[in-house]
């Protein structure tokens, strides 16, 4: 679960696993034509009912030259309602692009957007030509 009490810990976290999840997504997806998801579900523990809501969409091209641009753009929307009447949520949105040639990393920029509860987790990052161009990321919890 997720809460305001805990964002900052997650968003580490999210941080990290989330980079090596869109490092990995694009070696996952085929070429020719995007694939998208959408997944819903529901599931209760003694913490209380988590339910999520996911879309995606990858789509990667390869050029006969070799080049291959991989998109991944995502959404999930979560909530938890918990046996005290609260209820926590966190929304994420992200979007990564990359271009290889050769199997060498030639270009990947990502965009993430996490909020929860009254936090927010903001990362920019622009890689190109063998060194990151920016690479801001921000997190928010006024309260």
């Amino acid at each position: 679960m997720i809460s305001a009490r805990t964002l900052p810990r997650a968003a580490a976290a999210l941080g990290v696993s989330g980079a090596l999840a869109l490092i990995a997504s694009p070696a996952m997806a085929a070429s020719g034509g995007a694939q998208v998801v959408n997944e819903s579900g529901c599931q209760t523990t003694s913490d209380g009912t988590q339910c999520s809501k996911t879309h995606t969409v990858v789509n990667t091209v390869t050029t006969p030259s070799g080049v291959e641009n991989s998109v991944d753009i995502g959404r999930v929307y979560s909530t938890t309602s918990h046996p005290d009447g609260t209820t926590d949520w966190y929304s994420n949105t992200y979007r990564d692009h990359s271009m290889t040639r050769g199997g060498e990393l030639q270009e990947r920029s990502t965009h993430v957007d996490f909020s929860a509860v009254n936090c927010t987790y903001l990362a920019d990052i622009h890689y190109a030509n063998g060194s990151y161009q920016f690479h801001r990321v921000t997190l928010d919890c006024p309260h």
